[in-house]
């Protein structure tokens, strides 16, 4: 026996793919805009879709809150209509906007791209496009740029286009940045020794004088502030714990030899409530601060078995998390995009996990350049088995 489900899923925003399509508008000659489609899902009627994809369309029949149906229902008991429009809550309402919208980026020229969901590239016009639900982010030739918003403009409903700073994608606000010069200079000898791999000694210089009277690099920060302050409030208010009690802490982390033996076999306080704070947390460390990612994972992986242990690690990175709370993530780009590659920094521990021995993989991809650093993603993820010595962990 077998059974066959209809695909009702879409697929997903890469948030890698934004980040190298923001680090794309910032080189020379190139800039970037994003802009909201009207009304999203319900541009697509349920009936063209059906047609466009082969399949019998199935009546669906809702029901309207009261101040939105027409005077000719009164005295109806629960009236129904027929939906006939795309409505956000239908099961293939993903599937079908996301038919929708590549039916027109094809149209017009535009190309999945490689190893990228919702990611499309337009090579004639050296155009690269991110789409989220909604959210259209297009980044490529300035001179390109308005003439593709026009041309989709005449086949989907769009907002005007908005500059990428002071604009959100994805939850993540985007803030014009300067990069202070020793941070530039930093990572431009970080660069030269990855892409060499050369060690320099402490006296080296960065090799910059190659660029000598370029242009300053275009800086911008990925700003996390309004969901880190969210997860602070709602640990607070869950645990009942008094704000004066995050003490500044240097780490996000507790050394887990200070705790106690029992503390990771007795349940912890927060049991009930671990999941909302944590995972509230996730996204941040996700999407625009890696340095709060091995902790926050480490406690995701303790929901269901929430421990005092875990109570004590959620203080500490709350304690850390409010006094770094106005941390951003700054890039810049100072380089033609030939000139950039895309270096992965990879480590592991050994034997982290105390209660099993187990040892955790970081990984760090970053798009660098002479003049250029932006980190475009990162993971923290624990290893399945025991490795015997650190050169097998990693």
């Amino acid at each position: 026996f077998h059974a066959v489900f209809s695909e009702q899923g879409t697929s997903a925003s890469h948030m890698a793919a934004a980040k190298l399509i923001d680090a794309l508008s910032r080189c020379d000659g190139m800039d970037g805009q994003d802009a909201d489609a009207v009304g999203a899902y319900t541009q697509v009627t349920l009936q063209d879709m059906a047609n466009e994809m082969g399949e019998e369309l199935v009546d669906t029949w809702i029901s309207l809150p009261k101040h939105k149906q027409p005077a000719s229902w009164a005295g109806i008991e629960n009236p129904v209509c027929l939906l006939a429009r795309n409505l956000y809550g239908h099961p293939r309402a993903g599937l079908y906007w996301e038919k929708f919208c590549e039916k027109h980026l094809f149209a017009v020229g535009f190309e999945a791209a490689d190893g990228f969901e919702c990611m499309y590239v337009h090579k004639e016009m050296g155009l690269f496009l991110s789409v989220y639900v909604d959210d259209f982010k297009m980044a490529g030739r300035a001179s390109s740029l308005p003439k593709m918003w026009k041309i989709l403009g005449a086949r989907m409903e769009l907002d005007p286009p908005t500059p990428m700073i002071g604009n959100t994608y994805l939850g993540c606000g985007q803030v014009a940045a300067s990069p202070e010069p020793r941070m530039v200079a930093a990572r431009s000898t970080l660069f030269h020794a990855a892409n060499t791999s050369a060690k320099l000694g402490p006296d080296d210089q960065p090799k910059v004088k190659a660029v000598a009277g370029a242009t300053k690099p275009r800086g911008y920060a990925y700003d996390m502030q309004g969901h880190v302050k969210q997860s602070i409030d709602r640990y607070l208010e869950l645990s009942g714990t008094p704000r004066a009690s995050l003490t500044k802490v240097c780490t996000p982390c507790i050394d887990d030899h200070m705790l106690q033996d029992s503390d990771f076999i007795t349940e912890g306080v927060l049991a009930l409530e671990a999941a909302r704070i944590v995972l509230k947390s996730l996204y941040v460390a996700r999407m625009g601060r890696p340095d709060l990612l091995w902790s926050v994972n480490s406690l995701a992986r303790c929901v269901t078995k929430w421990t005092v242990a875990a109570d004590k690690r959620l203080h500490r990175l709350m304690c850390y998390m409010e006094h770094t709370k106005d941390w951003v993530q700054t890039c810049w780009v100072g380089d033609p995009i030939t000139d950039c590659m895309l270096f992965l920094f990879a480590d592991a521990s050994f034997a982290g996990d105390i209660t099993d021995a187990k040892s955790t993989t970081g990984g760090y991809v970053v798009l660098a350049g002479p003049r250029t650093f932006v980190p475009v993603g990162w993971i923290c993820k624990k290893q399945t088995s025991v490795s015997h010595s650190s050169s097998e962990a990693e």
